[in-house]
């Protein structure tokens, strides 16, 4: 299991440019209007990043 999780870490795009919140990173690569969006259901609680360039 730690081995799997390991190799996902390796694998994954913000882990090899840092470790900047995605929001920020957006922002530097010129987004215009970045949002986040929750959704919830019961306990759970997910969040959507949308951005847009135009």
């Amino acid at each position: 299991m730690r081995q799997r999780h390991r190799q996902a870490r390796e694998s994954c795009a913000f882990d090899r440019i840092g470790h900047k919140p995605a929001k920020t990173l957006i922002r530097e690569m010129g987004a215009v209007d970045i949002r986040e969006i929750e959704m919830k259901q019961g306990n759970k609680i997910t969040s959507v990043l949308a951005w847009t360039f135009i």
